[in-house]
């Protein structure tokens, strides 16, 4: 019930009014702003008095607050209670880089209907090879069949990345980048185990 109340949706515009806006793009506060988000992006930027307001507008008067853009966390494995404390510290998107699918699909469905308070979620999905020092995943790929399949349900859950770990086969790297590619796929990871640093850039 305490989540569903912090993450209550307005039913129209929010407007952030009389505050310092930290402008990111040019490193400078401006005095005196006016916000307004719709759904979920920001819809307007200016000064006080030179912004039409919708008329179902939700006002926040934020005299002498300074609101800055949301923060991203680039490196992160989701846990309980992770999603408020992020919001806490004005992390408002995350890229999760290796996490139990079931369990990262079910609290990012939570934060996306408002069940559950929490960021965006960006999700990376996590494969390595069989071995002694593989990673902590339930995905494993030895072989290039493996590899494409662990792709596969990745690209159609929604991942928008793939990590490969330590353990996966160097030979393996080239098609498991182009495999990640054609399914529109960013591809990040450890450097694996007999494989230098520039070959896997390469």
């Amino acid at each position: 019930a305490l989540a569903a109340r912090a993450a209550r949706r307005p039913r129209g515009a929010l407007v952030f009014g009389h505050e310092r806006l930290f402008d990111a793009e040019q490193a400078v506060m401006l005095p005196a702003r006016t916000v307004i988000v719709q759904r979920d992006r920001v819809a307007a930027v200016g000064a006080d008095g030179r912004v039409p307001i919708p008329p179902d507008a939700e006002r926040i008067d934020a005299s002498g607050k300074t609101l800055l853009p949301g923060l991203w966390d680039m490196h992160v494995h989701l846990g309980p209670n992770d999603g408020v404390l992020n919001l806490a510290c004005g992390v408002t998107s995350v890229r999760d880089l290796g996490n139990d699918v079931d369990q990262l699909m079910a609290m990012r469905r939570r934060y996306d209907t408002g069940t559950e308070v929490g960021p965006r979620v960006l999700m990376a999905g996590f494969v390595d090879g069989r071995g002694p020092f593989a990673g902590p995943t339930k995905v494993f790929a030895d072989s290039l069949p493996e590899a494409e399949a662990a792709i596969d349900r990745y690209a159609a859950l929604g991942y928008s990345q793939l990590k490969v770990y330590s353990s996966i086969k160097p030979e393996l790297v080239p098609g498991i980048v182009a495999a990640a590619h054609r399914r529109g796929l960013r591809v990040s990871g450890h450097v694996p185990a007999f494989m230098t640093a520039e070959q896997f850039v390469r």
